[in-house]
């Protein structure tokens, strides 16, 4: 065995451990890739496929238990999806909720105005999510 080799092997520089380290760099670059493959499908950012987003329109004060809010929700032609509108108080605490259920339809967007029930007076209402279901 030679000085240079005995060396290397002492201080990590062998051929071997240059083998380890790139096994080590593509395990760890391919579990990088996978995770965020896994994040891409599960978040799916990009909203491939089908999807349901809303946007509030505005909203009316009714009375000191009721509120009507109105907003546009925009979703892929053919599938049934659902709402929750939600009234909040001045201390933007959630006061009055509900869900709402939609068949398929065949348009991609649509205005709907529902009412919502609350338990003391609201100062705004809003949708909150909506979904596929």
């Amino acid at each position: 065995m030679s000085e240079s080799s005995s060396l290397a092997d002492r201080y990590g520089n062998s051929a071997q451990s240059r083998r380890g380290r790139r096994v080590a760099a593509w395990v760890g670059a391919s579990l990088t890739v996978v995770a965020i493959a896994a994040w891409m499908l599960w978040a799916n950012p990009l909203e491939l496929g089908p999807s349901a987003n809303a946007r509030d329109i505005g909203h009316t004060i009714i009375d000191s238990s009721t509120v009507s809010v109105d907003f546009e929700v925009t979703v892929t032609p053919g599938h049934p999806f659902a709402c929750a509108v939600e009234a909040l108080n001045t201390a933007f605490a959630i006061v009055g909720w509900r869900v709402i259920t939609f068949d398929a339809s065949s348009t991609l967007s649509q205005t709907v105005t529902t009412t919502v029930r609350t338990t003391e007076p609201a100062a705004t209402g809003l949708v909150s999510n909506c979904w596929l279901t």
